[in-house]
């Protein structure tokens, strides 16, 4: 079962809206149900920048159907932070961990030397896949 990473585009608007809009399918992240506001961010994900730093979101694509997203963030000229969304009807196939391995990849073709990531301490799937993937766990003070 692999996966592949790829921009979102206008063409995935319909996808959105049908799927992803006013839903809690893929967990912290809000689509509104308007295919304008949805053009215009898509629009700024293009733009590979978010307040003067690098910034790029990728759609998790399986068979042709996304399943999920995954973006990158600068930190700072070394660092990159991963963030990875799985929509809930595909969890437990191994797309999180596939998805990560293949930005590590795009980071490191970016020049980035260090990839983080955050989770919330009571999101125990994601601490799994943190641990699995080998994040070193840090706790904030």
């Amino acid at each position: 079962m692999m996966i592949k990473l790829r921009q979102f585009t206008i063409s995935d608007i319909d996808f959105i809206l049908n799927n992803w809009s006013n839903t809690e399918r893929i967990k912290g992240c809000y689509f509104p149900n308007d295919a304008k506001k949805l053009t215009k961010i898509i629009n700024e994900w293009a733009a590979k920048s978010y307040q003067g730093k690098y910034f790029e979101q990728f759609a998790i694509v399986h068979s042709e159907c996304i399943v999920g997203m995954i973006s990158l963030y600068e930190v700072n000229i070394s660092a990159v932070s991963a963030g990875v969304s799985i929509d809930k009807k595909y969890y437990r196939n191994g797309y999180a961990m596939q998805a990560l391995n293949l930005i590590k990849e795009v980071a490191k073709s970016k020049g980035y030397k260090k990839l983080v990531s955050t989770c919330r301490t009571n999101n125990n799937a994601s601490i799994k896949l943190h641990e699995k993937f080998k994040f070193n766990n840090q706790e904030n003070l």
